[in-house]
């Protein structure tokens, strides 16, 4: 989320501040693109114990928003299950991208 000063910080995480590694962080979830589109969430998919959790909070407008993107269990391609709050479905992202994620969290 960004600070008063408009400067991107990763809430709770005061100890944890780096802005280049949140800036990595952002670009590689910016640039998230899915794969492939899958069904409707089940069981599944994994979604019940996920394997990343991220939260954004922003605000649209005058509007303060949440969304929450969650990354269930790889398929047989080594592709990830992903889902947005923000958007309906299921995506496909591929291991690199969600390694990456992973990485800078």
């Amino acid at each position: 989320m960004r600070d008063d000063k408009g400067k991107w910080v990763l809430k709770n995480q005061g100890n944890r501040q780096n802005e280049a590694r949140i800036q990595l962080f952002l670009t590689a979830l910016a640039g998230l693109r899915a794969a492939a589109w899958a069904d409707d969430p089940n069981g599944d998919y994994g979604f019940d114990q996920p394997s990343l959790e991220i939260k954004i909070s922003y605000q649209a407008g005058e509007q303060k928003r949440e969304a929450q993107i969650k990354f269930g269990k790889a398929n047989s391609d080594h592709q990830r299950y992903g889902m947005c709050t923000e958007e309906a479905g299921v995506f496909l992202v591929d291991d690199e991208q969600f390694g990456q994620l992973q990485q800078l969290r």
